[in-house]
């Protein structure tokens, strides 16, 4: 019999680990305490969890903890949601708020994918940070497509503005940015009062070009205004008159919310007639946007010396179906966070 012999060279598997290894070590011995105390079991032996539905439900403490047989864990965060929440709102038009609400936006993004993980690991899935992470990164990624693709799918019903004009101080500033809203179109009808995004008619300005004592020629301004706002002053019916620079409304002085946004670039007398189906929407400054330059001279004041304006009334005319929506919501800067409520009539 002959007998053979093998000489196997065995090799040292290589533990890889991760630079800061020494440093979560510590962590989880300085937290042991507190874990002991907030620990909650995975169950064992329960039915196939759907891990979707326990992300998603998990967003709503308790709702996911409960599906993953986790009710201890669903009351922390029950707790944590309520005092994050609460903090949140009382401090929601304070400068530093964001710095709150961004914490709070990543708690709730922290339960949905601690609500994916457990419902995996009863599963019988193997799961390891880098899952945790994935499914973090996803939840980020998924909020901000949702947010992008609003813009293009619902836009008729809700889309965001960020205004870069100066010209509507004090009641919109530089840098605003808003929440504009067009369903309570879609049941009734533009108010008194409200603030609207809209598409207004082009007028035009004719501005005298003199050479000594006689005039030579105009410079002509065609003003288009695209995607801008304005305060809904009067509906169907009503009259509106600047007398001696007092407004009018139906004969009565004008409340100041329904006051333009710079009647100090207005004549001192003027009227307007709503006709059937058509809203006063007056004109009292153009955005940048609009404004044109030819050879360095720019687009004057309406009751500028001298100026003459064509179409200017019948811009101040608007159609329902010129409106794209009402501010109902300023959400930045949080110092001016505030909602825009309805005047009922």
């Amino acid at each position: 019999m002959l007998e053979h012999s093998f000489d196997i060279e065995t090799e040292t598997p290589v533990i890889r680990t991760h630079p800061f290894r020494p440093v979560t070590a510590f962590l989880r011995r300085l937290t042991i305490p507190f874990r002991k105390i907030f620990y909650v079991p995975i169950p064992q032996e329960m039915p196939h969890r759907y891990v979707w539905s326990a992300a998603l439900l998990s967003m709503i403490p308790p709702l996911g903890q409960i599906y993953n047989g986790q009710p201890k864990k669903g009351a922390f965060f029950v707790i944590i949601h309520i005092v994050m929440m609460t903090i949140s709102i009382l401090t929601i038009t304070q400068p530093y708020s964001n710095y709150i609400l961004y914490p709070y936006v990543l708690f709730i993004l922290y339960t949905f994918g601690n609500g994916f993980a457990t419902a995996s690991v009863i599963n019988g899935v193997a799961w390891t940070w880098r899952k945790t992470l994935a499914v973090a990164f996803f939840g980020m990624f998924a909020v901000a497509s949702i947010s992008i693709l609003s813009q293009f799918f619902f836009s008729p019903i809700v889309c965001f503005f960020h205004n870069t004009h100066t010209d509507m101080y004090p009641r919109i500033n530089n840098g605003d940015r808003f929440a504009i809203e067009n369903i309570s179109y879609w049941f009734g009808e533009p108010r008194r009062g409200d603030i609207i995004l809209y598409n207004p008619e082009a007028y035009s300005m004719y501005v005298p070009l003199s050479s000594g004592e006689m005039v030579v020629s105009e410079n002509v301004f065609r003003i288009r205004e695209r995607r801008t706002f304005g305060i809904v002053s009067g509906i169907p019916g009503d009259v509106i008159e600047r007398i001696d620079g007092a407004f009018y409304l139906n004969g009565e002085p004008m409340p100041e919310n329904l006051l333009p946004f710079r009647p100090e670039n207005l004549w001192e007398n003027l009227k307007l007639e709503a006709p059937e189906n058509k809203y006063i929407v007056i004109i009292s400054q153009y955005t940048r946007d609009t404004i044109q330059e030819m050879f360095g001279v720019f687009a004057p004041k309406l009751n500028d010396p001298g100026v003459r304006v064509e179409g200017w009334d019948e811009a101040c005319l608007v159609e329902k179906k010129q409106i794209g929506g009402r501010i109902f919501l300023r959400y930045q800067p949080p110092e001016r966070r505030c909602f825009f409520s309805r005047v009922k009539e």
